[in-house]
């Protein structure tokens, strides 16, 4: 059984959380597998659903605010069931500062549309 240490940014993914990856070949050479550069950075704006109200923050406008748990930057593992500033299609001009919800807490972990529908709210944790 081979190991390594991926972040899920590298992968696709919309967090930094950094997790191992076990794979158990044949193969002697080592893991085949390398993160891709080429790929599009995603962010947290891409799994969120904007039909969400919150309590009405400033947008992330400029670079320094593409920080973690927002639109614009990724999820705070850690931070994962904490805020996040997101907009929303109620406010033109402001974010909004919510909770994720089950349905984009599975998004952000890229679980299958299929399964995710069968989480439910009070199952979050």
């Amino acid at each position: 059984m081979q190991s390594e240490r991926v972040a899920h940014n590298e992968v696709g993914g919309v967090t930094n959380k950094v997790m191992w990856i076990w794979v158990a070949t044949k193969s002697r050479k080592g893991l085949w597998w390398k993160p891709d550069n080429r790929s599009v950075p995603n962010v947290l704006g891409q799994v969120v659903n904007p039909t969400m109200g919150g309590r009405q923050v400033a947008p992330a406008i400029e670079e320094q605010d593409c920080k973690l748990n927002t639109a614009k930057g990724l999820l705070d593992w850690k931070g994962r069931f904490g805020y996040i500033s997101v907009p929303t299609v109620y406010f033109k001009d402001k974010w909004v500062k919510r909770g994720l919800t089950s349905k984009e807490l599975c998004d952000v972990l890229d679980v299958p549309g299929g399964l995710s529908d069968q989480v439910s709210e009070d199952r979050r944790n």
